[in-house]
């Protein structure tokens, strides 16, 4: 795919405005920030910063392991939904037999 083809393509996962924040006793501690970002099919992304940085709670969110504290995420539907649908567009297409 080219770069205009990616950038022109719809996202696989979008995030906008992601905040996290943790509730340590009496110290709240921000975890993510306002991150927004799109990630389109074919694209290859490197996620680079600090231990604490926020690197593996945005895994995490975008994963649907974890929910932010605010901000939206819209991501593909769940793997056993894909198949499913392929599954029923594929039913009858090929034959097979049983001895």
């Amino acid at each position: 795919m080219s770069t205009q083809a990616a950038l022109s393509s719809e996202p696989v996962f979008a995030a906008r405005e992601i905040t996290k924040v943790y509730h340590m006793g009496e110290v709240d501690v921000h975890a993510l920030r306002g991150v927004s970002l799109d990630l389109r099919e074919s694209e290859f992304l490197v996620l680079l910063g600090p231990s604490g940085s926020g690197k593996s709670t945005l895994l995490n969110i975008l994963g649907g392991l974890d929910l932010p504290t605010s901000g939206s995420v819209t991501s593909p539907p769940p793997a056993s939904a894909r198949s499913r649908c392929t599954a029923a567009n594929t039913s009858g297409s090929s034959s097979s037999s049983t001895t």
